[in-house]
């Protein structure tokens, strides 16, 4: 039987006079990258999804941007899928305004690099997961994590425990900050700390 061709799907949608975002990424499982883009991109979102399929469902409320990045899972069963790779996405969003931002996933490798990017809010949902996600220097964060069963990685060094959360020593008082819950029924949560390049 001969290998499956690889299938590359793209999608972008421009910013336009925009002042914020709901961004909710839905992904079946696989390698996960989000970034950002470029600081002169004029879109709000650009991404690529390898193997699988991708849609997008976008709508407005006034300058309220909601947008929705789903996969198209390949439902062949597994002999009919001699060759496919596990579904690789790349996402990038816009750095030019505030987002909320959920990731939904099955089982994932996900790598959330948020330097460059004005999140306001991160929920990733994640049933089995390993999950890295990059908060920069100068970004002040609450973090609440359900983790049933893995290995939670964060400096308490900057987000010492404080009840039910990591936090930021001046959360409240930041002019940039982020709230972040994590629910994770098992894997590898690495939440890390990166000066800004």
């Amino acid at each position: 039987m001969p290998p499956c061709q690889e299938v590359i799907i793209t999608h972008s949608e421009p910013r336009g006079d925009l002042r914020e975002a709901v961004v909710e990424v839905a992904f079946q499982a696989g390698h996960i990258r989000l970034s950002a883009l470029t600081p002169d991109s004029p879109n709000l979102v650009e991404a690529l999804s390898r193997w699988n399929g991708l849609t997008a469902d976008f709508r407005r409320e006034d300058t309220v941007g909601n947008l929705r990045l789903n996969s198209t899972w390949d439902r062949r069963p597994p002999w009919r899928r001699v060759g496919a790779g596990w579904t690789e996405w790349k996402v990038e969003l816009t750095q030019g305004i505030p987002l909320i931002l959920e990731v939904n996933s099955a089982a994932a490798d996900a790598a959330l690099d948020l330097r460059h990017l004005k999140v306001t809010r991160l929920d990733p949902e994640l049933n089995a997961a390993n999950i890295q996600i990059t908060i920069p220097e100068g970004v002040a964060a609450r973090i609440e994590v359900d983790l049933n069963v893995g290995v939670l990685e964060i400096d308490e060094s900057r987000f010492p425990k404080k009840g039910d959360y990591y936090i930021s020593p001046d959360f409240e008082d930041a002019e940039n900050r982020i709230y972040l819950r994590i629910d994770l029924n098992a894997g590898r949560v690495e939440v890390l700390y990166n000066r800004w390049p």
